[in-house]
């Protein structure tokens, strides 16, 4: 969801004899990630590797939000600098 979106869920608050339920209303807000950034639907994470690896391939696990341990794996090609590995499964 987008940072400052609204959410509304009508007659959902407290409520007791005589009194209607009022509505309940939240504001979203995006809380920074130490190595995630969103931009717009997409999340992008920087990740510095060696020149043997740029030459010569790598590999690396982290952590994605669902807590599923995610790897991102770059065989046998030289990777140029600015090089940008899209992950559709994850």
């Amino acid at each position: 969801m987008a940072d400052g979106q609204k959410l509304l869920f009508e007659g959902e608050g407290d409520q007791g004899p005589d009194i209607t339920a009022g509505d309940v209303s939240f504001s979203l807000k995006t809380l920074p990630h130490p190595f995630l950034e969103r931009r717009g639907n997409n999340l992008y994470m920087k990740e510095v590797i060696s020149l043997l690896e740029a030459l010569t391939g790598f590999e690396r696990k982290f952590v994605h939000l669902n807590g599923k341990e995610t790897t991102i794996r770059r065989d046998s090609k030289v990777t140029q600098p600015g090089t940008r590995i899209v992950m559709l499964n994850y």
